[in-house]
């Protein structure tokens, strides 16, 4: 059975130093628990706190919950400053599993987080979580799964809003599902042997649990993948699975905040035009707040932005409307 392990200590990274943090499972399959991590602010009071919930980025391909290149510090002085416990989860990836496998874990995460003890044995005594308080973000797939998490019924009434940085939105779109000469990332990455995925297919469990990986060792798959337009063949045709469709099926919408850099060379940034144009076409009086900023994908840790830099500034002040209640 194939699982994942990543040998380093993320969690004791520097950027993290603020935070306890407790690793829980909350659901297992095939043998192999896809766990949890709780960001608990060290200075924390007694009482009930609201709850962030953060999906980690990698192309469904790729990453891990506690990868700090790719922990936003913006979210991370967020959560401190509401005096807010962050859970980030794992996740099954592509392609071992479909994607609807992937909303499958959404899913369970979510009906395992309703259940009153989810989080007891995690947290300092007297420390509860509020959990019609609940923030969902993330990063590039973890922005796929933070609007997912907002549109589908068996998650969306729990969340409050949604920060969704350089999202994966448009699978429909041919950069997803057809093979072409892709310049990825900067600087480019070459033009990949179409072996590196096709062996990797022959060769890999289906259905094997891969939970997180450090992202370095799945990148030449992500590359190819993209190149090489597999998510039309490997991610699903389900129509659940793709935001533009899910959204003309919802009655509501949570506020939400995309923010996407214009020069993204990994995620296109038209998908996230298209999501905003789509959202004002069904819902005109929706609360969304958009934000654009010359750069690529990670624009914001290119930045070193933080709870100072203007565009974040603006965005929260967006998200304090509605986060915490």
């Amino acid at each position: 059975m194939a699982t994942a392990t990543v040998a380093v200590d993320l969690a004791a990274s520097p950027k993290f130093a603020a935070f306890d943090i407790v690793d829980v499972d909350y659901k297992e399959t095939r043998g192999v628990g896809i766990p949890a991590s709780v960001l608990i602010p060290k200075n924390i009071q007694p009482g009930k706190h609201p709850l962030l919930v953060r999906w980690h980025g990698g192309c469904l391909i790729t990453g891990h919950r506690l990868y700090p290149d790719w922990f936003a510090t913006w979210i991370l002085e967020l959560a401190l400053t509401k005096d807010a416990i962050i859970i980030t989860p794992d996740y099954r990836l592509l392609p071992e599993v479909t994607g609807l496998e992937i909303l499958d874990d959404v899913r369970d995460f979510f009906s395992w987080l309703s259940q009153p003890e989810s989080l007891t044995s995690s947290l300092p005594n007297g420390v509860s979580v509020d959990k019609d308080n609940i923030l969902v973000a993330g990063e590039s797939a973890g922005g796929y799964l933070a609007i997912q998490s907002a549109l589908l019924p068996a998650s969306s009434s729990k969340v409050g809003v949604v920060i969704a940085q350089y999202p994966m939105i448009d699978f429909r779109d041919r950069y997803y599902t057809e093979a072409y000469d892709k310049q990825i990332s900067r600087p480019p990455t070459p033009q990949l042997d179409p072996s590196i995925l096709r062996d990797y297919l022959a060769n890999m469990e289906v259905g094997g649990t891969i939970v997180s990986a450090v992202p370095q060792e799945r990148m030449a798959l992500v590359g190819s993948f993209i190149q090489q337009g597999m998510y039309g063949k490997l991610f699903g045709e389900d129509s659940n699975l793709y935001p533009l469709e899910v959204l003309e099926k919802v009655e509501r919408l949570a506020p939400m905040w995309v923010l996407h850099g214009i020069g993204d060379t990994i995620i296109p940034v038209e998908g996230s035009y298209k999501f905003e144009q789509a959202v004002k076409q069904k819902f005109p009086e929706a609360k969304l707040h958009t934000t654009y900023r010359d750069g690529d994908h990670g624009f914001d840790h290119e930045e070193a932005a933080d709870l100072r830099t203007g565009w974040v500034k603006e965005g929260v002040s967006f998200i304090d409307k509605y986060w915490p209640k």
